[in-house]
């Protein structure tokens, strides 16, 4: 995560993260999402009992569908998370356009 960009609790479980500011490639967007399953990898001790968790994570390149609404834009990566869970856990999809017809998230 860098300075400007946003998490927010989207429902249940489901986080949001916005990256704000400079255009960022796939490439750039691929080693964030590594580094927050990294992150989420690492044991989490509370007195005696240690929680480990996992993500899934889906996203788009917000470049590569500029006249998709926020909400599209909510729509499409939601629809890779779940391709993500579906794949397995720490797995990470990204949402090509050519994967919903006519460009529309679903």
């Amino acid at each position: 995560m860098r300075a400007g960009d946003l998490v927010a609790r989207h429902a249940g479980d489901e986080f949001t993260v916005l990256l704000t500011g400079p255009a960022v490639d796939r490439a750039a967007l691929e080693r964030i999402a590594r580094a927050i399953l990294l992150t989420l990898s690492q044991p989490i001790t509370f007195g005696a009992k240690v929680v480990r968790v996992s993500a899934s994570i889906g996203m788009l390149l917000r470049g590569e569908a500029p006249s998709l609404s926020g909400e599209a834009l909510l729509r499409a990566a939601d629809a890779a998370m779940y391709r993500a869970k579906v794949a397995g856990k720490a797995r990470i999809v990204v949402h090509e356009l050519r994967d919903s017809p006519a460009g529309k998230p679903g």
